[in-house]
Formats: structure tokens, C-alpha cells, sequence
């Protein structure tokens, strides 16, 4: 994999979440003006209100998925093994950050959103909410820190 391959991961979870959030708007105002879009379906309007609410979130755990995959890509080429690794996500990322010299705050920005991830997965009243973009940000910071091919 090169490095512009993981940073267009990440980018295309973010066009996705443009074209979800285009789409569900488009729809709702479609609705809004009287036109009947939903005509034959299953789905209410009340629906695509909670999925448009909730698009900031669903994609940020794509988001994380898509980090988490690049990394598990560099991780197989840095330490080959006949067997898959289970490493957890925040060993690995510790690990890559030494191995990649990746400097502490960009590696404990992406820990914050490693735990924002984690919040939304599993609420237990944590009121810090993040940006999508920031989520974004923060994990291409550390992805501008791998090595170009691998």
C-alpha cells in the first residue's frame, strides 16, 4: 500500500458522508415542499430525520474502521506472521508510533479519537462530542507519519 492509497481511504469515508448527508437533505425537502418521494415505501420521514441526525456519528466509526484497517495493512507488512494478529487498536497504534517515530501529540490526538470512537460504540454519559472533520484531521496526521510504500 502507498500512503496516498490509506489517505484516500479516510477521504472517500468523508465523500461518503457529503453524499449521505446530500441525500437525506435533498429528501427531507423534497418532503417539506408536499412531494411524495416515499410514495410505495416502507420508511416515514421520521426515519431519514434520525439518519440524518445521526450521519456525523456512523460515519465517524466508518472512519475509524477505514484508520484502522491501514494501520493493520502497515502492522502485517512491519511484522509478518503466518497467523493474524488480534493486537488491540490502542497497542497497535502505541507500536507504530515508536516504530514510525510518530511525535506524542499526533499519536495521542488519535488515542482521543480512538475513545471517541469507543464513546459512541458504548455511551456512559461522556458529553465531549468531536467533529467528524476533526476526527478526520487527527487521523491523517498520523497517517502522514507512515512510511510512503509499504
Amino acid at each position: 500500500m502507498r500512503r496516498e492509497q490509506a489517505h484516500q481511504r479516510l477521504q472517500s469515508v468523508f465523500d461518503e458522508l457529503l453524499a449521505a448527508r446530500f441525500s437525506t437533505s435533498f429528501l427531507l425537502t423534497q418532503i417539506e415542499r408536499g412531494g411524495d418521494p416515499l410514495s410505495g415505501q416502507a420508511l416515514r420521514p421520521v426515519q431519514f430525520k434520525r439518519c440524518a441526525a445521526n450521519l456525523e456519528y456512523t460515519y465517524t466509526l466508518r472512519l475509524f474502521a477505514a484508520f484502522e484497517s491501514v494501520l493493520r495493512s502497515y502492522y502485517a507488512v512491519m511484522r509478518p506472521s503466518p497467523r493474524v494478529r488480534r493486537t488491540k487498536i490502542s497497542i497497535l497504534m502505541d507500536r507504530l508510533a515508536s516504530r514510525c517515530t510518530i511525535p506524542f501529540d499526533i499519536l495521542k490526538n488519535a488515542h482521543d479519537v480512538r475513545e471517541y470512537r469507543n464513546s459512541l460504540i458504548h455511551p456512559a454519559g461522556n458529553d465531549d462530542v468531536m467533529t467528524f472533520g476533526d476526527c478526520k484531521q487527527r487521523l491523517s496526521l498520523l497517517v502522514s507519519h507512515l512510511p510512503r510504500n509499504w
